[in-house]
């Protein structure tokens, strides 16, 4: 009996994760795209990240992630036109270099996009667990960033691989797609700051 009790628990815990897979869709879908994918991945990582979801009916759920969203819509869409910005010059950088057989840049081309995707990873957990300035949410990751480079490569290894076999599998995209991702960067930046905590701990003691 309590070993249904528990595969039942957990069912309904994974049921509810897919559930936030589906909402973080619509509500990206909802803005657009464009300007719905930054609050809709916040609200997904602040949801993952207080754990709230798992107490949660599908309505309750649906309403918690509607209001993190709107709260996060405006605020998150000005970072939105910073991230976005950076994407079109790194693209128009990796034709400029691809067309014209740069190959010297090559290795300065991938580490940009890795500095990119992980700076971006540690924005989103940050805007949904810290509460820092506007500037704060930007610099903040980039000293992470640099201080524990084995979790930003964690980030970005995890998020190339599961984007591939998303390709793969496109069957998967509904139910396992972001939530994945935004576990895998939530629990990797949560170890990157219990580093840098043990670090500081450290030097003051």
């Amino acid at each position: 009996m309590n070993r249904w009790v528990t595969f039942n628990k957990y069912m309904m815990l994974g049921l509810q994760w897919m559930l936030l897979n589906i909402y973080w869709l619509i509500f990206t879908f909802l803005g657009g795209v464009i300007l719905g994918f930054f609050p809709a991945t916040i609200a997904l990582l602040t949801m993952l990240a207080n754990k709230s979801y798992k107490e949660q009916s599908a309505r309750e759920l649906f309403k918690s992630f509607w209001q993190v969203y709107k709260k996060h819509f405006l605020r998150g869409n000005r970072y939105a036109v910073i991230y976005y910005g950076i994407a079109y010059l790194i693209y128009w950088s990796s034709l400029t270099v691809l067309s014209n057989d740069l190959q010297i840049l090559y290795p300065w081309l991938i580490l940009l996009l890795i500095m990119f995707v992980a700076h971006l990873a540690y924005f989103f957990v940050f805007m949904a667990t810290e509460h820092l300035s506007f500037w704060g949410h930007l610099s903040q990751p980039f000293m992470v960033m640099l201080v524990t480079p084995l979790e930003t490569i964690g980030i970005v290894v995890t998020t190339v691989l599961w984007l591939i076999v998303l390709d793969f599998f496109v069957v998967l995209i509904p139910l396992f797609s972001a939530n994945v991702i935004a576990l895998c960067w939530l629990l990797l930046s949560q170890q990157a700051l219990r580093k840098i905590k043990k670090k500081q701990e450290v030097m003051e003691g």
